[in-house]
């Protein structure tokens, strides 16, 4: 099986495009995005492209399904711009996928379509009239589209329409403004309701689902019950900041320069407060939803586990002297030929990115950096690379029993291996180099 995706440098992209990848049915997948993905896979093709592009169409040549999830959703730009790329966009890929003759059509819409109004019935089901809502261009535009698929379903009854809804995407890649505030492990608040969570990973498996099973139809995607922001933050661990809006306005709309994340779009504060209590129920039934952080409450657990923080002082130190000795390192020959850029994927609380780049011999550290493409992922968990460079277990044994995690070249793990033996090699030199790391070593011995 073939299948495109749109949007997948996203936060749903790249937990379905790894997932996807996984999938001994599919064969090829083909991403298309502005950005390239930080998904590594043989299967995957990274095509570079606008999704109101007229050439979209070539890509989708010998496709089984097409994933749409490409939409700009909190970023700060005008309305015109903001209905050209959502709704001029998605028509233009919708028409695509049917032009190659595409049968199955998985579209990533939102709870946000039945406009955020305080007079919804409580649940909302997939019948509930959605209602435009011109004040916040995500619903209007979410809307539009769903408005559009309604024709599309009339008129092409030979391909299956999936629309899936979800509520607010909670993962551990939320690149906006408020999952900078979560990852931070602040969770800032107006005094807004409790609204619908759903972990994004349940979403990708939900997609997967519709696309084997060809369901068509409307499917809400969130997690049962709902918390209020204050025991949201409690749940998940974080400290709870009740702001005036005035100041959230202004921190929305700081530039990426500082914040690391595009300036929001200061409509999503201006929504009158509503509690949208939405039901799952189709989803579980047809679908076979069944999540793995089925309640609010599970959804801010887990949330609270993933958000990794700023990155444990032990490991900023070591990477911030090992970027320092790559600076003034020789070449080495016997990388001479090598060409590598690394994700190294650092989960759990104090956890954290860094790029790491071989190139001509060289290599380069970069604490906070995520290769785009990488051409190696590695993942492992923080406390597993304490212990790796307190010499409290080894790298092969690491490996072999599944806790360090290699996508793409296979190799590029030997960077890390290395990494590690040179640091626990210097932990045995005399002088004060040795001294340093020793005590860097004892350091991280100590736990959490």
């Amino acid at each position: 099986m073939k299948i495109v995706v749109t949007g997948g440098s996203g936060q749903l992209g790249t937990v379905l495009l790894r997932r996807l990848a996984a999938d001994r049915t599919v064969k090829s997948l083909v991403s298309l995005d502005l950005r390239p993905p930080i998904v590594v896979s043989p299967k995957l093709q990274s095509v570079a492209i606008d999704v109101r592009d007229g050439g979209i169409e070539r890509e989708m040549e010998g496709a089984d399904a097409l994933v749409h999830l490409a939409f700009l959703v909190t970023q700060a730009t005008s309305r015109e711009e903001m209905r050209s790329v959502n709704v001029d966009g998605s028509k233009n890929v919708f028409r695509a996928a049917l032009a190659a003759g595409v049968k199955t059509v998985v579209y990533a819409s939102s709870v946000a379509a039945y406009g955020v109004f305080p007079d919804h019935p409580r649940p909302i089901v997939e019948e509930t009239p959605r209602r435009y809502q011109s004040s916040l261009m995500y619903a209007a535009t979410k809307f539009e589209v769903e408005a559009h698929l309604d024709e599309l379903e009339a008129a092409h009854p030979e391909t299956a329409f999936t629309r899936l809804r979800p509520g607010i995407l909670a993962g551990t890649r939320m690149d906006h403004p408020l999952g900078r505030a979560l990852s931070a492990r602040f969770f800032p608040d107006t005094g807004s309701p409790a609204s619908p969570w759903v972990w994004d990973e349940d979403v990708a498996e939900a997609a997967i689902s519709a696309l084997k099973t060809r369901s068509r139809g409307a499917f809400n995607l969130v997690a049962d019950g709902l918390l209020e922001p204050k025991a949201f933050a409690a749940a998940a661990g974080f400290r709870y900041v009740r702001l005036p809006r005035a100041v959230l306005v202004g921190l929305a709309k700081l530039p990426r320069g500082l914040t690391g994340v595009p300036a929001a779009d200061p409509a999503w504060l201006d929504v009158a407060p509503a509690v949208l209590e939405v039901s799952s129920e189709k989803a579980k039934r047809e679908l076979g939803f069944r999540p793995r952080c089925p309640t609010t409450l599970d959804v801010a657990k887990r949330l609270g586990e993933a958000m990794r923080g700023p990155m444990d002082a032990r490991l900023a130190l070591f990477f911030r002297l090992t970027a320092m000795a790559a600076r003034r390192a020789p070449p080495m020959p016997e990388a001479a030929s090598m060409n590598a850029r690394v994700h190294l994927d650092i989960s759990g609380r104090g956890g954290g990115d860094v790029g790491l780049f071989v190139e001509g011999g060289r290599m380069a550290v970069e604490p906070g950096q995520v290769p785009r493409p990488p051409t190696t992922v590695i993942s492992l968990r923080k406390q597993l690379l304490l212990d790796l460079l307190a010499g409290k277990t080894s790298y092969a044994t690491a490996q072999l029993t599944g806790r360090v995690r290699i996508e793409g070249e296979p190799l590029a793990g030997l960077i890390l291996s290395t990494m590690t033996a040179m640091f626990r090699k210097e932990t045995e030199e005399p002088g004060a180099r040795g001294f340093g790391a020793r005590k860097l070593a004892e350091w991280m011995g100590r736990g959490e």
